[in-house]
């Protein structure tokens, strides 16, 4: 959870690449349809304007079709009428033009009826006009001539036919026209359609051609992704959870791990320096644990008596403090014992310093046996000697006293110059309070009380306890035999 209460939302390597990819898959999905729609619609409205251009096409192809058939028909029109084609395949053709009139509107059929007729009709005129002529240019007898009206002369007759002659030309050349304005009806192909027609066609191929050239587009950019997706998690993903694996194997000091390998520069970087980083870390490990050790060393150093090996003045006003507060705090009592080596200044006078030292030594060694496992015992200055005993009431603490005297006596050093008795003695000042909220923080009070009992013990001819506070208390120890 963060600090400020809301939850976490970071993630893993192998987790940020599984979403990307998601995200990828569906945004590569999305497009994919909707691009393939796209293509698929443009495809499909290709082919249906190609489709729908193509009866177009194929009727003006019809047109041109039927107008060569009328200008091929005019020819063998001509022909027939100059006698190198029979008149009966002439009527064959026409026969044939009425069975199969054009496709189109109900005015280009029209057309159609008019250009037929007046094909019949140039036919009919040049058969006319063809006789004419034959009539005129070719001798003929006078009993095979038809007769002349009003009994005209031969000179009158050839008049009469070249004026028929010119009424069934001029008649020739009304239907020609008739027969091209039909024709003109049809319209001209324009060469635009042809153009419009192939251009049609070619854009329906590249339609379909982009669709199958963009499903491969597709399939070759989805091939891509997941060889994209493969290499971050081959050469990112899995070396940097090497590295994660190997910085917590750092913290812990153990090295089992090995740092992963990657083909990216910056990753393997990453990796060397780590290597590096490690080797530093592992000295400075091993000199952080010299110094542990040298600082532990230092620290029982300040606070235990060099001499006596429990501990000092120092040691024993922060034990005082701490053991002071919680008694006030769980309103349990603390009791204290204050020991004087009695006539210690004697001693040394007597038997010099160092068998001073070697005295007091044996004096913190007994009062460390007859303490409880919960006491501490520490050296208060000179000759003088502390003991805290947490959680005990005046009893209690009488009881660790007398146990003090006992095991001082146990230790036998001869004091012959004494005027207490020929052994070292000491004297012992007890107290014992219930911390209250009124007395302060340092248990300073506890210490007074001690040290007046203290002095009470050595004003009463010393060798004995006496307890702060209860009267009668002073109390003459053992006197060893």
């Amino acid at each position: 959870m963060a600090p400020d209460g809301k939850k976490d939302a970071s993630m893993g390597i192998n987790a940020f690449l599984s979403t990307g990819i998601v995200v990828l898959a569906l945004i590569f999905s999305a497009s994919f349809f909707y691009y393939m729609n796209m293509a698929r619609e443009i495809s499909v409205a290709s082919t249906k304007i190609y489709g729908a251009y193509l009866p177009l096409t194929e009727a003006l192809d019809k047109v041109d079709e039927q107008k060569e058939h009328l200008w091929r028909l005019l020819g063998e029109t001509v022909l027939a009428a100059s006698g190198a084609q029979s008149s009966q395949d002439m009527q064959k053709s026409f026969a044939r033009l009425r069975q199969t009139p054009p496709p189109g509107t109900t005015a280009q059929r029209q057309r159609w009826e008019d250009a037929v007729s007046s094909l019949e009709r140039i036919a009919v005129l040049l058969a006319q006009a063809h006789d004419l002529e034959m009539e005129i240019s070719s001798p003929v007898l006078e009993s095979q001539k038809p007769p002349l009206p009003g009994g005209q002369s031969a000179a009158e007759r050839t008049a009469y036919v070249a004026g028929r002659l010119a009424s069934v030309r001029q008649a020739l050349n009304s239907a020609l026209a008739d027969f091209t304005t039909a024709l003109a009806g049809f319209g001209t192909r324009n060469p635009l359609a042809d153009e419009m027609h192939g251009q049609l066609r070619r854009t329906a191929t590249l339609a379909h051609d982009f669709e199958n050239k963009l499903l491969l587009g597709f399939l070759f950019l989805g091939a891509g992704m997941m060889m994209l997706y493969g290499i971050l998690r081959l050469q990112v993903a899995r070396p940097l959870r090497g590295i994660m694996a190997y910085l917590d194997q750092l913290g812990t000091g153990v090295k089992k791990l090995l740092l992963p390998s990657s083909r990216i520069v910056e990753i393997r970087n990453i990796a060397s320096a780590l290597d590096n980083l490690s080797t530093y870390l592992s000295k400075a490990t091993l000199q952080s644990k010299i110094l542990v050790s040298e600082h532990d060393r230092f620290q029982k150093m300040s606070l235990v008596d060099g001499l006596t090996g429990v501990r000092n003045r120092r040691s024993f006003d922060d034990s005082l403090r701490g053991l002071w507060r919680s008694a006030r705090e769980s309103q349990t009592p603390l009791a204290l014992i204050m020991l004087d080596v009695d006539k210690f200044k004697i001693y040394n006078d007597s038997y010099g310093h160092q068998a001073g030292d070697e005295c007091l030594k044996h004096v913190a060694a007994a009062m460390t046996r007859a303490a409880r496992s919960t006491d501490i015992c520490a050296r208060y200055g000179g000759e003088e000697f502390a003991l805290l005993l947490p959680g005990a009431d005046a009893h209690t603490a009488r009881a660790v006293a007398h146990r003090v005297h006992h095991e001082i006596e146990r230790e036998q050093l001869p004091h012959p110059s004494s005027p207490v008795n020929g052994f070292v003695t000491v004297s012992l000042g007890v107290a014992s309070l219930m911390p209250g909220k009124d007395m302060g923080n340092d248990g300073k009070l506890l210490v007074r009380n001690a040290d007046a009992a203290l002095y009470d013990a050595k004003s009463a001819g010393r060798n004995r306890t006496h307890v702060y506070g209860e009267e009668m208390a002073c109390t003459p120890a053992a006197v060893p035999a």
